[in-house]
């Protein structure tokens, strides 16, 4: 005996349901992962549909946006000048093209370890909490010619993930690993000195300066750095202070204030290569 549905319901209205059925259960699994939080779509099953899934959709953004990558930046080397000093006496210039990525070291297996004071400001005083925070990256990624250092964060049981790389403005982070250069923000110019300022973004974001040279006493040592302070545009409540060392990365992070309340990261300790 057949099933009762097919014989109330015609040939073509049964093929008409399957092909709805196929194509929302095809959507479910190609979409759904995708427009997920970076924390849910991270982890299974959502990150084995989300890998399955990278090569097709990759193909159809390279194949379909060209002319909108025509607008994009595109990762270049750095020129870098050398004086050399011949045999003879004479002076001679050698340019070389590695990325300068000094202030915040790029390789595989670096590791920073920071202790996190929070403070409650003038209305909390006495509000104060200690926790540790570890940065360490991870892996190394190529995109589209673009290679990406995968950097994982971890605080207080809680893990998120973001992605740096070096192009020929300086150094950028991104939490887009399929499409760096879109939302990519600019921490770090070419080689900064004094008063250099830079947008994270655009006109519109928030803006940097290297304010200072200044040595730091901190529990991972005495370390030379420079002072970059960073502000949002009409919002003084969100102007932080970081100190970068040279071959080690971010010494501290101050946010905030005193009065306001304050997170203040320091270094304790680190494994650069």
């Amino acid at each position: 005996m057949s099933h009762p549905y097919y014989g109330r319901t015609s040939k073509k209205r049964r093929t008409k349901t399957v092909w709805v059925i196929g194509l929302a259960t095809i959507f479910v699994i190609l979409v759904v992962p995708w427009l997920m939080p970076s924390s849910v779509s991270t982890k299974q099953p959502f990150l084995f549909l989300r890998q399955i899934t990278t090569f097709t959709l990759e193909y159809e953004w390279h194949h379909t946006s060209k002319n909108r990558e025509a607008n994009l930046p595109k990762p270049e080397s750095m020129k870098k000048t050398e004086i050399l000093i011949n045999d003879d006496g004479s002076i001679s210039a050698k340019v070389s093209t590695a990325k300068d990525d000094s202030w915040f070291p790029l390789t595989v297996g670096n590791r920073w370890v920071y202790e996190h004071t929070k403070t409650g400001g003038m209305m909390n005083p006495d509000q104060e909490t200690v926790t540790t925070k570890f940065m360490e990256i991870i892996e190394k990624i190529e995109v589209r010619q673009t290679v990406l250092y995968k950097m994982r964060i971890t605080e207080n049981q809680d893990e998120s993930f973001a992605y740096y790389f070096v192009d020929e403005e300086g150094i950028k982070v991104t939490y887009d690993e399929r499409r760096p250069w879109r939302k990519a923000r600019l921490v770090m110019v070419i080689s900064p000195e004094i008063d250099d300022t830079w947008f994270e973004t655009d006109p519109r974001s928030a803006s940097s300066k290297v304010i200072r040279h200044e040595s730091i006493s901190m529990p991972a040592g005495q370390l030379e750095c420079i002072m970059v302070e960073t502000s949002y545009l009409n919002s003084s409540d969100r102007t932080y202070q970081t100190w970068y060392a040279r071959n080690v990365g971010i010494a501290m992070q101050v946010i905030g204030s005193s009065a306001r309340g304050k997170d203040e990261w320091m270094l304790k300790e680190c494994s650069v290569k």
